[in-house]
Parts: C-alpha cells; structure tokens; sequence
C-alpha cells in the first residue's frame, strides 16, 4: 500500500508520502504519490492501487488536475467530481484494491480564506485499525473544515497561541501508519524535551519548511522499519514526498 498524511498547522497544510510502488512478491519501483492542485490552492495524497482505467496513476490524476481548471470552481466540486471519475473509470480489479486519496487546502469565499480537509475512499476504518474490504464504490468525507465548523475554526487560533499544535489525518499500510501514530507520539515528547531545554540551542519550528522536517522525522522513522521487516516487499519506503501550501494572510480565525 503506502503511508500519506496531511498536517494542519499555524504556518499552513503540509501532505507527505512515501514514493514506493510494491505489489504481493516485492517492488515495483517509485511513482509520484502528491499532487498540487494549484488552481485550488490546495493538493492531493493518493494511496492505493496504482492504475486507474488501466493507466498509471500519476498520469491520470495529472491529467484529472488539469482537466479540473476548466469544471470546478472548489476543492469540494473537485473532490465530488474526482469521486464520480473513480466509480465511472475504475475497472474492477482495480476496485478491488483498498484506495484512499487525502485533498487538503485552502478555499477562498468572500475574500476570506478557509482550512479544509477531504478523503475520498472505498474502505473503512475498523477498530482495530485495520481496514474492511474494498468496496465497489467511493465515497467522500469532509474532514475538516473551518468554515462551516466553529469548533475547528477556533483550533486555527489555538495553533497561534501554540504553534506546536495541530491536526492531522493519516492513511495507509495498517501496520505502518499504526506503528507511525506511536512513533510520532514518542518523537513529539522527545522534541519537546530537547526544547525546553533552556541551555540548548534548538529551536521549535517557526516556518512551514521546518515543521516539515519534523513530518519527515516521522516518515523516515517508518521508512527504516520496513528496511528491517520480514514483509515480501517494502510496502513504505523511497523517497519522502511532501507538498507544502503557506498559509494565507486571509484565514478566518474569528
């Protein structure tokens, strides 16, 4: 499978993968895994199978980003109009493969800008962090959204008063994304430790490029695991992939 999360942060969304492409008896070289969508200010995680209509994913979701320049005005018509192309195109045994794609960004209404956090997939979370089987159709979730919840807009101003805080959402091969939900609680207490130490000269991070070399800090972690692992292939591996979108002077916090 693979291992994408997104990370919303004072100093603006941050989505990282991994970039190996593996199948049951080993791997099967690297493939593009994040996607900027520019026009939405926003990007794309993609985890799953990697063919869509018989074609490789990062030529198609390429394709699809251009292509959505021109029919959508939102990152929620794209992420409606991305689900609608997946259950039209996929082919079935493509459909029968877990998939899971993260959109993050920033929309923009009445000259205020608002945080917002989709998933589209063809599975669902069990309790005990597994997945249930592939369906034959996706479906979509808004995860976050500061504009239409109070409650996660006043988290935009709770990151202001503690820039260590933030949210995030984060899919893939089960035993790597639960392994990587325990290593970045064991990382984040460890980083707070060293700074707060008050002879040492390290720093919190006080931009997005360097809250994202914490978010590689956890990717890499991960990575190395599967280097030591009895799996048939290394389903979280390659280079770290990361998209970063600042945050805009516009946010609504209020």
């Amino acid at each position: 499978m693979t291992l994408i999360a997104s990370y919303i942060t004072k100093y603006g969304i941050i989505q990282a993968s991994d970039s190996n492409l593996t199948n049951n008896t080993g791997n099967a070289g690297f493939g593009q895994k994040v996607f900027p969508i520019p026009h939405l200010n926003s990007s794309l995680a993609y985890s799953g199978i990697y063919t869509i209509n018989g074609q490789e994913v990062d030529n198609w979701i390429n394709g699809f980003i251009s292509g959505s320049f021109f029919t959508v005005g939102s990152i929620e018509e794209f992420t409606s109009q991305l689900t609608d192309r997946l259950n039209n195109e996929m082919r079935d045994h493509e459909l029968s493969e877990i998939t899971i794609i993260h959109i993050a960004g920033y929309s923009n209404i009445e000259n205020n800008s608002h945080a917002e956090h989709w998933h589209i997939s063809n599975t669902g979370l069990l309790e005990d962090g597994s997945y249930s089987q592939a369906e034959a159709n996706f479906h979509y979730s808004n995860d976050f959204n500061s504009r239409l919840n109070i409650n996660q807009r006043a988290l935009l101003t709770q990151f202001d008063n503690n820039p260590l805080n933030h949210q995030y959402y984060i899919n893939g091969f089960p035993p790597g994304r639960i392994s990587s939900v325990v290593i970045k609680r064991t990382i984040d207490n460890a980083l707070n430790y060293i700074w707060e130490q008050p002879n040492w000269q390290f720093n919190r991070p006080n931009n997005i490029f360097e809250f994202a070399n914490i978010v590689r800090l956890y990717f890499d972690f991960v990575i190395r695991l599967f280097l030591m692992s009895n799996y048939n292939a290394l389903y979280i591996g390659g280079e770290i992939q990361t998209h970063l979108i600042p945050v805009p002077q516009d946010l609504l916090k209020e």
